[in-house]
């Protein structure tokens, strides 16, 4: 996986541990059919204040 560079406003961080649960193989392979982020891609938002 490529190293990624922070873009404007954000911050890196570095993980220690990562967990996974059902779901979210579930969704890795798709069997909803929304999909899930890859590698280096969040699907979280900032909300306004």
């Amino acid at each position: 996986m490529e190293d990624l560079q922070p873009g404007p406003g954000e911050v890196p961080i570095r993980v220690h541990a990562s967990g996974i649960n059902h779901g979210d193989v579930i969704k890795r392979q798709d069997w909803t059919g929304h999909g899930m982020a890859g590698p280096g891609r969040s699907r979280t938002r900032t909300a306004p204040a």
